[in-house]
């Protein structure tokens, strides 16, 4: 997932939805967000805590947040903080590839 420009608590809404509807969608699996590209935002602190609410994610789950920017880095810290432990395990990053290495994805190198 690639969150840019202004992000909304509906933009997670429908993000949640197409994610765990799809076909593909393991509760334990491995899943990267990625908010390099994230200017502003308009998520509310009881939007988060729906977010949360609606998480499908298990404990044998890995999340990767890739955060850059404070602005980012605050959001997503919001989030890991709201999710606790229960939806798996979520790590903030600094670094895609650093991320990607950590989910164990393909690095660009």
């Amino acid at each position: 997932m690639k969150l840019e420009g202004t992000v909304s608590g509906a933009d997670f809404f429908r993000y949640q939805e197409a994610c765990y509807g799809h076909a593909g969608f393991d509760p334990n699996g491995r899943e990267l967000i990625d908010v390099t590209g994230l200017t502003s935002t308009s998520v509310h602190i009881h939007e988060m805590a729906d977010v949360k609410s609606r998480d499908q994610w298990q404990q044998g789950s890995r999340r990767a947040l890739v955060a850059p920017s404070t602005l980012a880095f605050g959001m997503v810290m919001m989030f890991k903080t709201l999710a606790g432990s229960e939806h798996g395990e979520i790590k903030i990053f600094r670094d895609l590839q650093q991320a990607r290495e950590w989910l164990g994805l393909e690095t660009d190198g």
